[in-house]
């Protein structure tokens, strides 16, 4: 076989070297999803450059035909790859579980290369063959045969489907993704467009330039596999994931405009599913200032917040940074998860533990949280405060007569009589047993402690029903105010309870004041 140097085989060599080098580097990179089936649509364009090369250089037109025979080959086969990597990242794998379709790509290369090797015996492929003299060097002159119509029909309808699957891409995913998208799209439609004019015959060369095309294509390919990746999965199958998962998740561009927000995010912050919402973040956050001022903060930070407009919910907001293999910026990703239950159960168990599970009051640990955050109000507005002390004469013996269940009973309805007569500002709490404190906020004087004494021990009157009858119960009550009968949590409840013992030492229901010593009648 002899071979004749012609300038074009500059242009072939360089982009072979090209192209030799993105191998290698594709080949380092080969883990990212849609790697592999890239390498096998480079090898394939190298060797189809390489073999329209060596027909170039060949001078006798059967080493001509042989070289030709192969570059049919490689052209079915790469117009597969390309079908094949479209369907990656088009998140159509299942389409490559069907073995028919696998066949079915593999079939009409098969036939190509049986009938162009072939073709001297039906003349299918081509005919008229000749050596064309004619230009600088020689080339194979032909006419196409039925075979190669058919074939260029088959390879062009797989090309336009395959564009129209990244065209229907490219209309629905969000932009983040279409850097790639639009590098396949355009790493196909080139040579494509090259076939098609070659073939058609209206382009003055004498040559195929779909080789060195395709060697440009494979760049612009590259260039979206390995550049604008954002995700070391294919975009579209993670495009899928990120539309389907109930966590909410806002991209961000390190501008912080807006590069996609899955339903999960637009359910919990109430946007319409219908609207664009591509724009920057002021415009996406205006109606949740807590979620803006995370973003405009340009950190990582989680914290919860109270989202809703209608309906207010608990949510926990994670902001990261994104970055690629190099921990280059890529952007910001907002992650908001719904913690509704969590913060709902958190209260139910906050509750239980700072309420009495018999009454429903508040416990003696959060009555002692309560009045010191009420001290120290006091003393901050230099106001007056009062605790009262209140004990449920003989209670006792309603246990010993009628049981604990009436004995519980008693305490449920004391608690509510006292919730009811008492202001809503007014904290009742369950001190222990049958003692309660009562915390007053906000009371005038001395004698605002007497009225509302009398109103407590009017509560009491007419008793308590009990198994059918009417169990006479009265209280013992003993005021102390703030700052007259004490500075601190301590000294106020000494003083009250030691009020209360001294109005309980009476025969009937007495009330001690905090202005004097004498008992009064109840």
């Amino acid at each position: 076989m002899h071979f004749q140097f012609v300038p074009y085989l500059w242009l072939s060599l360089t982009l072979v070297v090209l192209m030799l080098s993105l191998f290698h580097f594709a080949w380092n990179k080969r883990s990212v999803r849609g790697g592999h089936t890239f390498i096998a649509a480079l090898s394939i364009v190298i060797l189809w450059v390489i073999a329209q090369a060596m027909e170039f250089a060949s001078v006798s037109l059967s080493a001509k035909l042989a070289w030709a025979n192969l570059q049919y080959t490689l052209i079915s086969l790469s117009i597969a790859a390309y079908f094949y990597l479209a369907v990656l990242y088009t998140g159509r794998d299942h389409w490559l579980k069907l073995r028919a379709l696998r066949y079915l790509l593999l079939l009409e290369p098969a036939i190509v290369t049986v009938l162009s090797w072939t073709n001297g015996i039906h003349g299918l492929v081509r005919r008229n063959v000749y050596l064309d003299l004619s230009g600088a060097f020689p080339l194979v002159g032909k006419t196409y045969g039925p075979a190669f119509w058919a074939f260029s029909i088959y390879n062009l309808s797989l090309t336009v489907f395959t564009l129209l699957l990244l065209a229907q891409a490219l209309n629905k995913k969000p932009k983040i993704y279409r850097a790639q998208i639009l590098s396949l799209f355009i790493g196909l439609l080139l040579p494509a467009l090259s076939i098609a004019v070659y073939i058609t015959g209206l382009t003055p060369l004498r040559i195929d330039p779909t080789p060195m095309v395709l060697g440009a294509s494979c760049i612009i390919i590259f260039q979206g596999i390995f550049r604008y990746h954002l995700f070391d999965i294919v975009p579209i199958a993670h495009s899928t994931i990120i539309q389907e998962m109930s966590t909410g998740m806002i991209l961000f561009d390190r501008g912080g405009n807006v590069l996609e927000i899955n339903p999960a995010a637009r359910d919990m912050l109430e946007l319409s599913p219908r609207r664009n919402w591509d724009m920057p973040a002021e415009e996406l956050l205006k109606e949740y200032p807590q979620l803006l001022r995370i973003c405009q903060g340009q950190a990582e930070h989680v914290e919860e917040a109270a989202l809703g407009k209608s309906n207010t919910r608990y949510f926990e907001v994670s902001f990261k940074q994104l970055t690629d293999s190099g921990k280059k910026p890529l952007g910001w990703i907002m992650q908001i998860y719904n913690i509704n239950e969590r913060k709902l159960e958190t209260e139910k168990m906050r509750e239980a533990a700072s309420h009495d599970a018999l009454t429903s009051l508040p416990n003696r640990a959060y009555l002692e949280k309560m009045l010191s955050d009420c001290l120290e109000n006091a003393r901050k507005h230099d106001s007056v405060l009062a605790l009262a002390y209140l004990d449920l004469d003989n209670f006792k013996q309603v246990n010993d007569t009628y049981g604990h269940d009436a004995g519980d009973a008693m305490l449920r309805e004391v608690a509510c009589r006292l919730k009811t007569t008492l202001r809503e500002t007014d904290i009742v709490s369950r001190y222990g047993g049958d003692e309660y404190i009562i915390l007053f906020p906000s009371i005038g004087n001395f004698d605002s402690s007497v009225l509302i004494r009398e109103k407590i021990l009017r509560a009491f009157e007419g008793g308590f029903p009990c198994n059918g009858a009417i169990i006479q119960i009265r209280a013992s009550i003993g005021f102390a105010l703030y700052p007259k009968d004490g500075n601190c949590m301590a000294e106020l409840i000494r003083y009250a309870d030691q009020a209360m013992y001294r109005a309980k030492g009476s025969k009937r229901c007495r009330h001690d004041s905090t202005k004097d010593t004498e008992s009064e009648k109840a």
